[in-house]
């Protein structure tokens, strides 16, 4: 008997065996090489929280200029912070980005990155009942088109992600007029509504389970970028339910 059949069987009385560790990189890596691959120069980092997002890229050895947006004040001044850290990584002023110029209230979770400007549905709270809602907070509210010629000047090559709790399609609709300047876009979506969603006329509906991640990748589609990647986001783990993924699109 050769060793290596002898260690088999031996693994087999122990009910073990030997499996290869997959070498397949990270999704962390995966979309630092795709911003590499396609040249970019600047990120728009939407609902950045405390960094999360922007620390991944760093680490990650993205090593262009990032500017992120966060309106909630406790998660803002920790950003502040952070940001500090990394010359090419800038903050905004306190704001959410959306379809309108103006305030609005921000309805903050118990679980901070459930924060959002809509109100949460009742299938958010069943699987995740400690995001509930703990107060509301006064913020200001801009259109992307309305600040972009500024916070872009120089930039090539820009990607937009996008991490809003629901609020996705709004800061759409506040880019029209740059969504044709972007070279990528990150956008979460939800494959279940979690949020009340937001009509034509801007106001709230109940829709619990509508298709608009399909009407947003095909916006996407009709703008001229291509799905690139995509990574499992929230999930109900009792059933085994992808509730949200990231989708990356790339011209």
């Amino acid at each position: 008997m050769n060793l290596k059949k002898y260690f088999v069987n031996l693994l087999k009385k122990f009910d073990l065996r030997i499996e290869k560790i997959s070498s397949n990189p990270k999704f962390e890596q995966l979309l630092v090489n795709a911003l590499n691959y396609n040249n970019i120069d600047l990120v728009l980092d939407c609902g950045a929280n405390r960094g999360q997002f922007a620390n991944i890229l760093i680490k990650n050895f993205y090593k262009n200029k990032i500017i992120s947006f966060e309106p909630l004040s406790l998660a803002y001044n920790e950003l502040l912070l952070k940001s500090k850290k990394n010359l090419n990584w800038h903050v905004y002023e306190r704001c959410a980005l959306g379809n309108f110029n103006g305030f609005s209230d921000i309805n903050i979770s118990n679980y901070e990155q459930s924060s959002s400007l809509l109100s949460m549905n009742k299938v958010h709270l069943d699987i995740k009942p400690s995001s509930f809602y703990t107060g509301k907070e006064k913020v200001k509210v801009l259109k992307l088109d309305n600040i972009f010629n500024t916070i872009s000047e120089g930039a090539k090559k820009i990607f937009l992600k996008i991490d809003t709790q629901g609020y996705e399609q709004a800061i759409l609709d506040g880019a029209k007029n740059s969504i044709s300047k972007l070279s990528g876009i990150m956008i979460e979506v939800s494959l279940v509504e979690l949020y009340a969603s937001i009509n034509n006329q801007n106001k709230v509906t109940n829709q619990e389970f509508p298709n608009n991640w399909i009407n947003l990748v095909l916006q996407m589609q009709k703008e001229g970028f291509n799905l690139w990647l995509s990574e499992r986001g929230f999930s109900d783990s009792k059933k085994s339910r992808t509730l949200q993924m990231d989708f990356i699109f790339f011209r």
